[in-house]
């Protein structure tokens, strides 16, 4: 047997695994046993490992590979075998004179007899008659050689079927690419409206308005991996977005919203619903029909049934910085930006009439007793009032627009980016502090968002002001524009001295909050204990603190009010001083015979003095917008850890895996911190599918920090976890979780109905959580409730038992009929009798099944006990030979025994 390119290895050996490693199976003498993962066997004509591989099967876990030597055909072909693992899969090659189990040599020639299309061998036939390995290869070549002509029949369809496919990926592959570029919308109209699939052509005009690029493989959707999940669901999942069941209320359509996907007719046929130059337009494949302004029921809201699923994007799986967060609110409003941006223009040239008003009122009408043009003067001034105002108050209703617009899309994407978050970023804060931190964030956008308005209009206007100075006397002009920046480094400076002291302010802000929701939770204890004192003094030194900082922000602040009012009189002072600087020296050049100018009339004065005017309002308006911005400092840095965080997210390599239930831990080591000590100190432990195993251990033996560890919320500093041979690193948590049911030890109840709490988000009815009810034995707790399963429940679930809270738990796990179950402490706070309902449903389940227990009577009739101590398994194996060891775990029994 030879090894593709590889050198030949000793028996016992294993071998190298994955696609790039086949192995050719051309030695009778020697065995393959698959201990981890899979191989794929293929036949290949001519050269082994050149030649195009056809598939045959795959043996799982356990299964036996053995080599057949190269038949040569009729045609001068050779025939051979090529066995290919998986990437993580254990590849052994047997030993000479190893054992090997029957049931796999029997279910290898099965495998090989199946491929090629031959009947079984009776299991009555004589010892002796089974098929020889030429008789096999040669029915092999047979039945491929007749696979190979069928299927060349057959190509006409399937290239017709390619050439439909290579149309749809073109389209996606060109959104794809226009991401870059900013050309999604403008792509997806043409892809969305020629796909026939009503759900994609919807999803594409949906991710085209929201600036999200599609993936290709997003939309495929092979069955079997996630039952019980709509296609929807499963397609915005992939894209890291997320969305809500919305309904279509009476005077829907009258307001501006994100995107929907509406259903019509009573087959629900998927249609996208667009806000777009303010009405609702219903897409439906090509066919784009706008929904009446007014709310009346039109055409286009004929057969469009009241719910609607409401679509949320999501901010980059990556560190950002928080302009990135500007960047994604402000991705789909472009249109806006440019509409304020043109009314803050207009405002500004509006407002130079002014000057020039007051010059030709002075210089041209007034002198002269022309009432005529004194009228037309005024008459033009309080029309270019007027038409400010009205572009004030259209730059105001877009700045709101822009701001909904922007809160919208932004704090969906930032609850949903904190929600995915690891878990070990909520050990470094606490909750007060993390709800302090996400509060800033939009605290924070709220005044840059509004500072930077006002500077970008304040700068405008003085600048445009600058114009009717500068065509007086450009000399004047200068000393303006230095008046200007020496008011504006006054403020900076001020409000630098400021932000020093709203940092510390707002660092004792947040722990002072965290202080406080610490006591609220622990209000019971606090009494309990008589420790109310104790609190308060703790809580009063905190605050004490934030109001010294606040007493020296604030007098700052006051200096800057000061300075604010102080600075313009006296620029006015120097302003005046130099215009008569500069008409002495015009004067005294006059009279030594030089160039005295054109001159400073009334005029001009009147002019230089209302254009100065407007340049200190806009200084003022722009100083208030630094200080303003200022503020926003300290937020922006407390908000940083968050924004800054990786959220959990699949590797780009990853795919949907259904589980089966094989747990593989091996060599894994972990600490919770660089200067702690392991937790889990090379732990390996391997899981069966199916098998009921019971973790136990001493508190902190590490038995919690193993079931974190597998649910993906810690990472190991060393080894790796496998679910079904695949590395958990490469696999999507969130699918994977979905597939597995967990009751944790501190496990909550949330407000609403018992039907809630046990069916989630699993979309399953009454007789599903009635069923899992039952399996926990809590159906007939809930036989006397009035209610039922509608019976409303507290947040906590205060009004229930223990063991009924604890019950209720139980079943929301079972609900989804999970391939894993994880059990921590789940039955501690149940009586006898609800324990042993409870053992014996877990007993009958046909899924791998994980118990971290205490309690004896959960534990005795698992298949296999682990015993944890220090990180490490010091003993393994069922309750009985455990008992009979005499060792740790018998220890730790008889304390429960006595």
């Amino acid at each position: 047997m030879t090894q593709g390119s590889h050198p030949a290895l000793t028996s016992g050996a294993y071998l190298p695994s994955g696609s790039a490693h086949p192995h050719v199976l051309d030695d009778p003498a020697q065995w393959i046993i698959i201990e981890r993962g899979y191989l794929d066997v293929f036949a290949v004509f001519g050269a082994p490992l050149e030649g195009r591989r056809l598939f045959l099967f795959r043996l799982e876990q356990a299964a036996l590979a053995r080599g057949i030597a190269a038949a040569a055909l009729d045609d001068g072909r050779s025939l051979a075998l090529v066995g290919v693992g998986g990437a993580d899969s254990a590849l052994r090659r047997c030993a000479p004179g190893e054992p090997v189990a029957a049931e796999a040599v029997q279910r290898w020639q099965d495998m090989l007899t199946q491929a090629a299309d031959l009947p079984p061998v009776p299991e009555d036939a004589a010892e002796g008659s089974e098929r020889s390995d030429a008789v096999l290869l040669l029915a092999l070549a047979n039945s491929l050689a007749e696979r190979e002509a069928l299927r060349s029949q057959h190509d006409w369809r399937s290239e017709r079927r390619k050439l439909g496919e290579a149309r749809k990926t073109q389209a996606l592959s060109e959104l794809a690419s226009a991401a870059a570029g900013h050309t999604i919308e403008a792509a997806v109209t043409p892809a969305a409206a020629e796909d026939p699939d009503p759900l994609r052509s919807s999803l594409l005009r949906i991710f085209g308005a929201l600036k999200v690029a599609p993936k290709l493989e997003a939309f495929e959707t092979p069955g079997g991996l996630e039952e019980g999940r709509s296609r929807l669901d499963i397609i915005v999942s992939r894209h890291q977005m997320t969305r809500r069941t919305v309904l279509l209320r009476p005077g829907w359509t009258l307001l501006p919203g994100l995107p929907l996907i509406g259903f019509m007719g009573e087959e629900r046929r998927p249609v996208a619903l667009l806000f777009r130059k303010g009405r609702w337009h219903v897409h439906d494949g090509p066919r784009v029909t706008p929904i009446a302004s007014d709310g009346t029921e039109g055409s286009g809201t004929t057969g469009l049934a009241a719910d609607a699923v409401q679509i949320y994007p999501a901010l980059p799986a990556s560190s950002l910085r928080f302009r990135d967060l500007f960047a994604f609110g402000f991705a789909s409003l472009a249109a806006d930006r440019w509409r304020l941006v043109l009314l803050m223009l207009a405002a500004a040239i509006l407002a130079t009439l002014v000057p020039y008003g007051s010059r030709f009122l002075v210089s041209d009408a007034i002198p002269y007793a022309n009432l005529n043009l004194t009228w037309v003067i005024i008459g033009g001034l309080l029309a270019a009032a007027l038409a400010r105002a009205v572009f004030d108050a259209g730059k105001g209703l877009t700045m709101l627009r822009s701001e909904l617009g922007f809160e919208s899309r932004l704090q969906p994407a930032m609850l949903l980016r904190l929600l995915r978050l690891p878990p070990a970023f909520f050990r470094r804060y606490a909750v007060g502090d993390i709800s302090d931190r996400v509060l800033g964030i939009q605290a924070a956008r709220e005044v840059i968002t509004s500072s930077f308005t006002s500077a970008a209009a304040s700068s405008v206007f003085s600048i445009i002001s600058l114009v009717p100075i500068l065509t007086v006397d450009a000399r004047l002009a200068l000393i303006v524009l230095l008046l200007a920046v020496f008011i504006g480094l006054i403020n900076v400076a001020i409000s630098y001295r400021a932000l020093v002291h709203e940092r510390q302010r707002m660092a004792l802000k947040g722990r002072i909050e965290s202080f406080v929701v610490q006591m609220l939770m622990g209000v019971t204890k606090l009494k309990a204990s008589a420790s109310e004192a104790m609190g308060f003094g703790r809580w009063s030194g905190l605050f004490a603190q934030n109001m010294r900082h606040a007493v020296k922000a604030g007098r700052w602040t006051n200096l800057q009010g000061a300075a604010d009012a102080l600075l313009p009189q006296l620029a006015t002072i120097v302003l005046y001083a130099m215009i008569l600087y500069f008409l002495k020296a015009d004067m005294e050049k006059a009279a030594s015979g030089g160039d005295a100018g054109k001159g400073f009339s009334l005029a001009d004065f009147i002019t230089v003095s209302t254009a100065f005017a407007q340049v200190l309002g806009g200084i003022s308006a722009l100083a208030g917008a630094l200080i303003q911005s200022l503020s926003a400092v300290p937020l922006i840095e407390r908000a940083g850890p968050i924004i800054e965080a990786v959220p959990d997210a699949p590797p780009p390599e990853s795919r949907p895996v259904k589980l089966s239930g094989a747990i593989d831990i091996r060599n894994v080591s972990f600490r919770y911190s660089e200067k702690a000590p392991l937790a889990l100190n090379e732990l390996s432990v391997r899981i069966g599918k199916g098998e009921f195993v019971a973790i136990v251990g001493a508190s902190g033996s590490g038995k919690s920090t193993l079931l974190r560890l597998l649910l993906g919320f810690d990472r190991p500093e060393l080894g790796d976890i496998f679910f079904d041979g695949h590395s958990l690193s490469r696999l999507d948590l969130a699918q994977v979780r979905r597939q597995i049911g967990v009751v944790l030890q501190h496990g909550r109840i949330m407000a609403g109905s018992i039907h809630d709490n046990i069916a989630g988000e699993s979309g399953l009815g009454m007789d599903a959580s009635l069923e899992a009810a039952k399996m926990v034995g809590l159906d007939k707790d809930i036989e006397q409730m009035p209610m039922g399963l509608h019976t409303v429940m507290l947040d906590g679930g205060g009004t229930l038992s223990g063991g009924q809270r604890q019950r209720i738990l139980l079943a929301r796990a079972l609900i989804s009929k999970p391939a894993v179950l994880f059990l921590d402490e789940a039955t501690s706070a149940l009586d006898n009798r609800t324990q042993a309902i409870v053992t014996e449903t877990l007993q009958r389940l046909p899924v791998t099944r994980l118990v971290i227990a205490h309690r004896l009577s959960t534990i005795e009739s698992v298949d296999r006990i682990i015993m944890l101590d220090k990180g490490r398994v010091v003993e393994t194996g069922s309750y009985a030979e455990l008992m009979a060891l005499n060792g740790h775990f018998a220890a730790h029994a008889r304390r429960q025994l006595v």
